[in-house]
């Protein structure tokens, strides 16, 4: 029997559909939770950490820790450990994680009208403008997520066998059913290949993730092919690294390095380490020092990220928080003493390194007593502030450990 990967738009009237394929078919259902909590209790992920991967956008300091990668990369292997030759449905935004080379899944995206979407919203006692934007956010959520996975924001019907629009079809049980029993739809000898493909290439992804490597991953017949799309000082090296890796994992035959188009604006590639790296958030007023101590970070190799004004920074902070906050105090409209004070508040495991051109030995003492790391003052010599960096990163990883 198929396998069905769904896909439902908000308000589509989906559930009663899913409800009535699992009693038809007698499959196994599996909802997003039911894939967070398994893939959460595999690989000691917080499930925080994989809604976020699932539900929100990329992090500002993704090009370097690479989380989003990571959590994804978990999702994908606890789908494989799970995937069975029949008799499953896989529902949200994991099923998507399911690869177009499994013959044997059938891919399904269920959409509607607008207006419909709002008439089965109302229908459930939810209000046109409540309905209207949870649709938004929704469809805002999907876009996201497809374009980290596709590198498209939309539904592409390339990527699903059915387009089943809820408002327009007249009976969509039967019409999935009758797919379902298409022969292309049923398992094959090639078809198990894939799946073991499928399930070799989760785990090779994995090895690399935790190695702190972001590249993409291909399996076909136990050949392993990495393919670097990213600049690099040193491709060789990186290929070499990469080729070790991946031929040390059980099962893989061949391993073979692919080098993919670099396009002019591709970001340089970064090897993440957990043990080492400190995700640093910069807020000052004063754009060009800002921007400019933050490469100077990151060419240190410091994920780091600034943002102009106290009210940027306490905005991001509820989506991205960091390790470190390097901190100006004198700043127009929420200063630093507030955003000092906000942070330690909401946000206690944040270290605070108050860096001011302005600050008295008041304001200093002030700083430390609402919990500031440091004070240090402007222009701070940039080996002295990674020391101080490093300092307040080694205090967190120290707590982190402490039971």
């Amino acid at each position: 029997m198929t396998i069905l990967s769904l896909f439902s738009v908000r308000y589509a009237g989906s559930e009663s559909l899913v409800d009535d394929l699992c009693q038809k078919t007698r499959s196994r259902l599996f909802r997003d939770t039911d894939i967070i909590e398994r893939c959460s209790l595999r690989h000691h992920i917080k499930p925080a950490t994989l809604k976020k991967a699932l539900y929100s956008g990329t992090s500002v300091f993704n090009n370097f820790t690479h989380e989003k990668e990571y959590a994804t990369a978990c999702l994908r292997a606890t789908l494989a450990d799970l995937l069975e030759t029949e008799g499953q449905i896989f529902t949200g935004h994991t099923a998507l994680l399911l690869p177009f080379s499994l013959s044997h899944v059938l891919r399904i995206h269920i959409t509607a009208g607008h207006r419909w979407r709002i008439m089965q919203a109302r229908a459930m006692g939810t209000t046109e403008k409540e309905a209207e934007e949870e649709i938004r956010r929704h469809d805002t959520i999907t876009a996201l997520w497809t374009r980290h996975l596709w590198k498209k924001p939309s539904m592409d019907k390339d990527h699903f066998h059915m387009m089943l629009t809820m408002d327009k079809a007249e009976n969509p049980l039967e019409e999935i059913l009758e797919t379902m029993a298409q022969p292309r739809h049923q398992i094959t000898k090639e078809g198990r290949w894939a799946m073991e493909d499928f399930r070799l290439r989760t785990r090779v992804e994995l090895e690399l993730n935790l190695a702190g490597h972001d590249v993409a991953v291909d399996v076909f017949q136990g050949r392993g092919r990495p393919t670097i799309e990213k600049k690099f000082p040193r491709p060789s090296k990186l290929a070499e690294e990469l080729h070790s890796i991946v031929r040390a994992s059980p099962g893989v035959q061949e391993v073979e390095i692919c080098m993919g188009p670099v396009s002019a604006d591709a970001r340089n590639y970064h090897r993440y380490d957990a043990a080492v790296a400190c995700k640093v958030l910069l807020v000052d007023d004063e754009k060009e020092f800002v921007q400019t101590l933050s490469e100077r970070l990151r060419m240190r190799e410091y994920p780091s990220h600034a943002v102009f004004s106290g009210q940027e920074a306490l905005d991001l902070l509820e989506e991205d928080a960091p390790d470190v906050m390097v901190l100006d105090l004198m700043m127009p409209g929420i200063n630093g003493f507030e955003v000092l004070r906000r942070t330690k508040q909401s946000y206690p495991e944040i270290e605070i390194i108050i860096l001011s051109g302005h600050g008295s030995e008041t304001d200093r003492q002030r700083c430390m007593d609402m919990g500031a790391f440091a004070c240090l003052q402007k222009p701070a010599d940039i080996n002295e502030l990674k020391a101080v960096i490093n300092e307040a990163h080694a205090r967190i990883l120290k707590r982190r450990e402490t039971p």
